[in-house]
């Protein structure tokens, strides 16, 4: 039986300039047709996005606790966190994972034993198919090499939604939702991975999980973070933002 023919690569290059201009994608934060080499963003948008490693300031992080991002919640990175999220283009968690990868990479200097995905409540996972978290984890641990464990910590009690809470409220919603194993935990470093940030209340449950369970230490990641308005769910403006479940 003969071998498939594969196309020329003097024919590739404009083959996939004519199927997108035949079928094309748009940018998933301005809607712009994308190039046959563009993915997810278009070059402007892409230009927006400047990731770098930031420190979260929030009071719920508490005193001793590390939490770093790469970009603000708001723009190109929320139309990708979104197309995660909610619209199942799983393929997306790669970039996610390369726009988190500065501020992966400073975390990471002091040495770290595993990547932790914040993890769904089984429920909640059942529903969208996939954990956002673990997507991006995994992606993760391809760039930096560094493993990716979703043994040691697990998600107990479902929560409502962080979004419409005032940052206490946060606290309190997340208090007892996660639960670390301590043949898993014991002695371990690692790095809690999210996908987006607001008071740092979930992570600051799910690392004194892993903390109670006998790690040695608990670093955190978001790929990205906005600022919490204290007792409302509305960002300046009045509209209201998507639902983001279980996470803050």
């Amino acid at each position: 039986m003969n071998a498939p023919r594969r196309t020329p690569a003097w024919l590739a290059r404009p083959a996939r300039t004519l199927l997108a201009f035949l079928f094309p994608d748009s940018c998933l934060s301005c809607a712009r047709p994308l190039g046959g080499d563009e993915r997810h963003l278009c070059p402007v948008c892409r230009r927006e996005l400047r990731p770098g490693s930031r420190l979260l300031a929030a009071p719920a992080c508490g005193e001793g606790l590390e939490v770093r991002y790469s970009v603000a919640f708001e723009g190109p990175a929320q139309a990708l966190v979104h197309a995660l999220k909610y619209g199942s283009r799983t393929a997306v968690a790669g970039e996610l994972a390369a726009l988190a990868l500065p501020a992966a990479v400073s975390l990471l200097r002091d040495g770290v034993d595993a990547l932790v995905p914040v993890p769904l409540h089984r429920v909640r996972r059942r529903e969208r198919g996939f954990d956002q978290a673990e997507l991006v984890s995994r992606a993760l641990s391809s760039l930096t090499g560094v493993r990716t464990d979703t043994r040691c910590l697990r998600r107990v009690r479902a929560t409502r939604s962080q979004t419409a809470l005032p940052r206490e409220g946060r606290i309190e919603n997340v208090l007892g939702a996660f639960e670390g194993l301590p043949g898993a935990c014991e002695a371990k470093r690692f790095l809690l991975v999210d996908d987006v940030v607001t008071t740092g209340a979930t992570l600051r449950a799910a690392s004194s999980a892993v903390e109670d369970a006998g790690a040695a230490s608990v670093v955190c990641l978001a790929v990205s973070a906005r600022e919490p308005v204290e007792g409302r769910g509305r960002p300046p403006g009045g509209r209201q933002r998507p639902e983001a479940p279980e996470s803050g």
